[in-house]
């Protein structure tokens, strides 16, 4: 796979999608009464997926390009969230075996949907720069693959599985906001949107 998401790779990334993977619907936003039924402004509702939040697409994604040897010795990447638990519920149903590297100060309510859905977790500290070492570490030790959430690039493919979405269901978009923490959703998506 070419290190940089195109629009094919957007295409198969998201044809290979399982069928748990939501098509999430588009709900018009009215700032006031006076805009009901002229609204202008619209949410993506990917809260609606499986695990709650929009990073299932791009765990799914990133474990269906590996091989099915990798995917027969597992993963391990680093979350304290929503990426942990969607490792872990996409490693469940697909049959790989996931760990997670997690802050020492992760909420518990985390650690334990992470464990439920089927991953082991591994505590690192609390030093967040501790975390991507400690998956290389246990890759290493346990002959998994390592993922790094950030550079991988299926997660871009996966995220972009969105912006897909959007230009279908709303194919007059003028402007896409996107929320930010380490940008990868706005990445994946500005690109399937710009392509």
């Amino acid at each position: 796979m070419s290190d940089l998401t195109n629009l094919e790779t957007i295409k198969r990334a998201r044809a290979a999608l399982p069928n748990v993977i939501r098509t999430t619907p588009i709900i018009p936003l009215a700032q006031d009464a006076a805009e009901i039924g002229n609204e202008n402004l619209f949410l993506k509702c990917e809260n609606m997926q499986v695990t709650g939040a929009y990073k299932i697409r791009a765990a799914f994604t990133a474990l269906l390009a590996l091989s099915d040897e990798a995917r027969s010795k597992g993963v391990v990447m680093a979350s304290s969230g929503n990426f942990a638990q969607a490792f872990a519920y996409a490693g469940r149903e697909m049959g790989v075996p996931v760990a997670v590297v997690m802050l020492d100060s992760t909420s518990d309510y985390k650690v334990a949907q992470t464990k439920g859905h089927g991953a082991e977790v591994i505590f690192c500290g609390d030093d967040a720069t501790a975390r991507q070492p400690t998956v290389v570490r246990v890759a290493e030790e346990q002959g998994m693959t390592a993922i790094d959430t950030w550079e991988f690039p299926p997660i871009t493919a996966g995220h972009a599985s969105i912006g897909m979405e959007i230009l279908e269901q709303c194919s007059d978009v003028e402007q896409v906001l996107v929320p930010v923490s380490s940008g990868g959703a706005a990445a994946g998506i500005a690109t399937a949107i710009k392509l």
